[in-house]
């Protein structure tokens, strides 16, 4: 069963965090919510600032991008 809770435990379990050291992991701890989306929700749209880094803890995401579309470099 998937962790519900983010903490620097789970995140040590993810292989984009593995390398990180104990010490580190506890430095990004306070900064880490958990938020629950209901299906079908946006949780960013193209264009918006990102300022979050998100861990999909349960369930599944769908990234999409329309046809022909090129993203602004």
């Amino acid at each position: 069963m998937p962790p519900t809770e983010l903490d620097a435990r789970t995140l040590f379990e993810l292989p984009l965090f593995a390398g990180l050291s104990a010490a580190e992991l506890a430095g990004i701890e306070p900064n880490l919510a958990t938020e629950d989306y209901a299906t079908g929700t946006y949780v960013f749209r193209r264009g918006d600032h990102g300022d979050a880094l998100y861990v999909v803890l349960a369930g599944q995401v769908a990234l999409e991008n329309p046809v022909g579309s090129r993203p602004e470099i």
